[in-house]
């Protein structure tokens, strides 16, 4: 038995006696607890060893030590693809050789420098140990991927059991002497169990393309930066849970969590809305909105009695604002993803940042010309792989609102603004000179 299977395996020898909880342990148990946690603690000691002695001989290969190698590949590898051109080097091939051999790059992870880890929890391959990384959403631009809303993490191992709350019960008040105290509280949660799922982003270069190394770093960074990231927000976001699938954030928001389109509540209202409810069930604080092109078409266009679009129109900056013309305007505040990925007809705000996507280790990168027909037609596969799965533990942090505005009725105050109107009304005045002209073209 391998080293890691048998650390594997002392590990789970203790948790099965730590599940039958501390109060129930036998005096013998105790002892096979110890044991089974010194075994580990030795074994990973081993691994540890004989991996740096595997590491020195390399180097020592290359005419380098550690701590060298280390700094340079920190130093020089800024991006996937650059660790992709290194990793390459350090073995002596080029892209038309790794091919061959079905290349397949170790983990990489550039972390911006604003990055926050904070990391419990025992350590080891087999560990459960949770890293908590969160990353600051920046005020949104046009690119910005529903990814970036969420927290960060990553786990150590394959399934991660967490608890799941609802909403919020009680009230503070006066409590009588001896009486039960009176207070806000969230009931006792449901458990929910997520495993890692497999996210791969597969494209194809001819071998023509493959000679020029520089062009192909820089197709390896489009997909890593952009491509990958697409196809990992739709799991994340749209997944259903079954099979292979990862359970996506929309089919976790309550039933009850919904403003649909039975509201007569023009759609810049039901987000405000929203963002209340969110604060009144969870009490946290709104972060983002999801929001499809056509939806976000629709609540951008939008104009007053004079015609003047709300958000500022194609050469100026909203009327009653200053500074330069947003096209992408953050509907209160909120940082805004526009993205196909969320289907027409609703929109989600959240909290987004109660929610976590978590990673197993980094991204991979791997070469072949063995798919499909490929060897033959020249042509090189590239595919990018990552592990990954979604923790919601507040599903009542986010809320699903309808954009279907076809009850919203058009009405008027006493300075003759229209205040609930999908459409651009007529000017008050205007609209009464028709109407005298047309009554009196009907006495004549």
């Amino acid at each position: 038995m391998r080293i890691k299977e048998r650390i594997a395996a002392e590990k789970k020898a203790a948790q099965d006696i730590l599940a039958k909880g501390e109060e129930n342990l036998t005096d013998e148990e105790f002892e096979q607890l110890k044991q089974h946690v010194s075994e580990a603690k030795k074994l990973e000691e081993r691994a540890a060893l004989l991996k740096d002695g595997a590491e020195i001989l390399d180097n020592a290969a290359e005419g380098k030590n550690p701590e060298q190698k280390k700094e340079e590949s920190a130093v020089t590898a800024k991006s996937i693809g650059e660790h992709f051109a290194n990793e390459l080097k350090a073995k002596g091939l080029d892209v038309a050789q790794a091919k061959t051999i079905n290349f397949e790059t170790s983990e990489f992870n550039v972390k911006a420098s604003t990055d926050v880890n904070v990391t419990g929890g025992p350590s080891g391959d087999n560990a459960p140990y949770l890293t908590e990384l969160d990353t600051p959403v920046f005020a949104p631009r046009q690119d910005l991927l529903i990814v970036n809303l969420f927290g960060r993490g990553t786990m150590g191992g394959q399934v991660l059991k967490y608890p799941v709350y609802g909403k919020l019960e009680g009230k503070p008040g006066e409590t009588a002497e001896g009486a039960a105290a009176a207070h806000t509280h969230f009931p006792d949660p449901t458990w929910e169990n997520d495993s890692l799922h497999t996210i791969t982003d597969l494209w194809e270069i001819t071998d023509d393309m493959i000679d020029d190394l520089p062009y192909v770093v820089s197709e390896i960074n489009d997909h890593n930066d952009y491509e990958f990231d697409l196809v990992k927000e739709d799991k994340i976001w749209n997944g259903d849970g079954t099979s292979d699938n990862i359970k996506g954030l929309v089919a976790r928001i309550p039933t009850d969590s919904v403003i649909d389109n039975t509201s007569t509540e023009p759609l810049e209202d039901r987000i405000f809305t929203a963002v209340t409810m969110i604060k009144k069930n969870v009490n946290r604080t709104a972060d983002g909105l999801v929001i499809n092109p056509e939806d976000y078409k629709t609540l951008r266009l939008k104009r007053d009695k004079n015609g003047q679009y709300y958000g500022g129109g194609f050469f100026l900056p909203p009327y009653n604002g200053t500074g330069t013309l947003v096209i992408q305007q953050t509907p209160w505040g909120l940082p805004t993803v526009v993205t196909p990925t969320q289907a027409k007809g609703n929109c989600v705000v959240g909290a987004f940042k109660t929610g976590k996507v978590l990673s197993r280790g980094a991204r991979t990168l791997k070469t072949s010309d063995s798919h499909k027909e490929n060897f033959g037609s020249g042509i090189t596969a590239f595919r990018l792989k990552e592990r990954c799965t979604l923790q919601v533990k507040y599903p009542y942090a986010f809320v699903k609102v309808s954009t279907d505005e076809a009850k919203v009725v058009a009405q008027s105050d006493d300075s003759g603004i229209v205040v609930q109107s999908d459409e651009p009304v007529a000017d008050t005045e205007t609209t009464e000179t028709a109407k005298a002209a047309k009554a009196a073209k009907a006495t004549k």
